[in-house]
């Protein structure tokens, strides 16, 4: 059984004792007759109802309470309700360790079954013979490489330091009858021109003659067409009157033949001073020294090229060593 049946057990023998010892109270019902006391024999009535016997009740108590102890203690459940140790799975009940299978249970390493032998190899099947390539033709005999031109004295370049040095040397040169050398020299140098010989330029004669025929041109163009009518193969004048002057007047031929003079004159002085420094060329052998940069900067040199009548590796070598040079170098060129 469980706790709450024992306190409805105990609950209901208290009562019932506190029964027995306490007298029967016997209510009274507003209307009808006390206790003891039953008008025309009717005891405990209402309204009619049969009355109730309160000793027979008591006894009815009695009885359930009795037979309620009277229930054997087997049938009652344990308060816990807790399952019997019998019915809990013990630790036993895990698998023995017979029924693991030992080490020694295990199954042993099969053995290799002997290495069988591999099938003896088939000979390779014979190729049949192959078809011999077409006889290649020799290769083509390469020409013989061209040597390489032959190098060629150029000039001889000396190197001065200062302008007295090169003044000196200038004369040095010119006085040994050269004629094609040249001086290098960041700037001009007042009596250089002197020392190296050299001639008034053609440059001026070049362009007074040039200007001189653009003038008379450009008279003659005037006056055949402005001022007279004579027919030129084919070709007349027409005499106009200019600003009310009369038919050739030379005031109105002054502007063209200003114009025309100075057009002549400034392309002769142009292509007349390229003829003369044999302009344009695109090289000199002079350029392919690394010395030579400085000419532009703080040295000044002397070239004697070997196209000169008088040049001579030896001589013209030693002529420059009089000089006294800060360096001498033979530049040389691809022979043609």
């Amino acid at each position: 059984m469980s706790e709450d049946d024992d306190k409805k057990l105990d609950d209901d023998s208290s009562s019932s004792e506190k029964g027995a010892s306490e007298p029967v109270r016997k209510k009274t019902i507003v209307g009808m007759a006390p206790v003891g006391q039953t008008p025309k024999e009717t005891k405990g009535t209402l309204m009619g109802m049969p009355a109730i016997d309160d000793a027979q009740v008591e006894a009815d108590k009695q009885e359930k309470l009795a037979a309620a102890e009277e229930k054997p203690a087997a049938e009652e459940k344990p308060a816990a309700e807790e399952k019997p140790a019998a019915e809990e799975k013990p630790a036993a009940e895990e698998k023995p360790a017979a029924e693991e299978k030992p080490a020694a249970e295990e199954k042993p390493a099969a053995e290799k079954p002997p290495a069988e032998k591999p099938p003896a190899e088939k000979p390779p099947a014979e190729k049949p013979p192959a078809e011999k390539p077409p006889a290649e033709k020799p290769p083509a005999e390469k020409p013989p490489a061209e040597k390489p031109l032959a190098a060629r004295p150029a000039l001889y370049l000396a190197e001065f330091e200062t302008p007295d040095a090169i003044v000196h040397a200038a004369k040095r040169v010119r006085d040994a009858g050269y004629t094609k050398w040249d001086c290098h020299t960041p700037y001009a140098l007042h009596g250089l021109d002197d020392a190296m010989g050299l001639t008034p330029t053609k440059i001026g004669i070049i362009s007074f003659i040039f200007g001189l025929t653009g003038v008379l041109a450009a008279f003659l163009l005037m006056y055949a067409t402005n001022a007279t009518d004579t027919s030129v193969m084919g070709f007349a004048g027409y005499r106009a009157i200019i600003g009310g002057k009369p038919p050739g007047a030379f005031p109105s031929m002054v502007p063209i033949i200003f114009e025309f003079g100075i057009l002549l004159c400034g392309l002769s002085t142009l292509f007349g001073l390229c003829g003369l420094v044999k302009l344009p060329r695109h090289n000199h052998p002079v350029f392919s020294s690394e010395r030579f940069a400085r000419a532009t900067d703080d040295r000044y040199f002397i070239s004697i090229e070997a196209a000169d009548d008088r040049f001579d590796l030896e001589d013209t070598r030693a002529l420059l060593e009089s000089t006294d040079p800060s360096f001498l170098e033979l530049v040389e060129e691809d022979a043609a």
